[in-house]
């Protein structure tokens, strides 16, 4: 897994940003036109590493890309090293963009509940999972629901539990699906705890 790639994005940038170069530029304008081409430069190839990673056309990468409209620089910059990362195909909907809660008009990228099944078989000590479900609310619904994650070197599950009256709180998104978005949220929980999977 190429995680550190991930991991180190943000001190890479800033390490490339305090460049001399850029310290001996004059004007805070000339500044941010460097910044502008830097992004610019980044973002077309790690387009292309995406694009190559998982043996798609990198035109077809492109129009995917644009038909989720606008989407800032560092959000799309770490979109792409998500797919680079950990091989997740946007068109099978293993890693889309979802609106950011509370920032109008701001997207970021989102690991679906198939994506995280593909970053846990790829892991070579995972053993297996299983989902648990608590007494149901007036609603009918869940209060919670708890994933166990097993893993081939440890002798217990390793668990978390996700709780519906703080996901809807969250993400009022949830009451869409809120069943099938608490498994998700539970399974990314329990995937990060697992195996160490540090994902923003």
């Amino acid at each position: 897994m190429n995680r550190p790639i991930i991991e180190n994005q943000q001190s890479k940038l800033k390490a490339i940003l305090q460049d001399k170069k850029y310290q001996n530029k004059s004007t805070p304008s000339d500044l941010k036109k460097e910044g502008k081409l830097f992004y610019k430069e980044l973002i077309e190839e790690k387009k292309s590493e995406a694009a190559n990673s998982l043996c798609l056309k990198l035109a077809d990468l492109n129009a995917w890309l644009n038909q989720e409209g606008p989407i800032d620089e560092r959000s799309l910059i770490y979109f792409l090293l998500l797919i680079i990362g950990w091989k997740l195909n946007p068109f099978l909907r293993e890693i889309i963009f979802i609106s950011s809660v509370g920032l109008e008009n701001q997207k970021k990228g989102f690991i679906t509940a198939a994506g995280w099944i593909k970053i846990l078989h790829n892991q070579v000590n995972f053993h297996g999972i299983a989902f648990e479900y608590g007494p149901d609310t007036e609603t009918g619904l869940p209060k919670w629901i708890s994933c166990n994650i097993y893993r081939s070197d440890i002798p217990m599950a390793i668990s978390t539990r996700a709780y519906y009256s703080e996901a809807y709180k969250l993400n009022p998104v949830s009451q869409e699906n809120p069943i099938r978005y608490l498994q998700a949220r539970a399974l990314s929980h329990c995937a990060r705890l697992a195996f160490g999977i540090h994902i923003n």
